[in-house]
């Protein structure tokens, strides 16, 4: 069984870890697009302007590949942080079940009390 808070609180999460990959997909075209545009324009720029571009270029696309990295990391995150707040609300549902049916040292819980717990 699930309550409405598990639910809501899994939709959540999932939203967040869709933004994030959303992000990392435009952060990625940005980086393409960013290299089509260096491949283009690095016969115009020659000498001491064309390694100084180069070097601008590196390091707007490593700053992407940094960001790329902790869009992922958060993911990870995210996705264990869900992992465990539905691990704990199912542990508290079942608590709640338990004490309701008398499984847990003759534990009782009003019915009104326990449909609000439990949705």
């Amino acid at each position: 069984m699930s309550s409405n808070l598990q639910s809501s609180s899994a939709r959540t999460y999932g939203s967040v870890v869709d933004s994030l990959q959303e992000a990392q997909r435009n952060i990625r075209a940005a980086q393409a697009e960013v290299n089509g545009r260096r491949a283009s324009l690095s016969h115009a720029y020659q000498g001491e302007d064309g390694v100084l571009f180069g070097q601008k270029l590196d390091e707007w696309l490593d700053e992407g590949t940094q960001i790329l990295n902790l869009c992922s990391l958060m993911q990870e995150r995210l996705t264990e942080a869900s992992q465990r707040s539905a691990a704990t609300q199912q542990s508290n549902f079942s608590a709640v079940h338990n004490a309701r049916v008398g499984a847990a040292a003759d534990i009782s819980v009003s019915q009104n009390t326990y449909n609000q717990l439990t949705g």
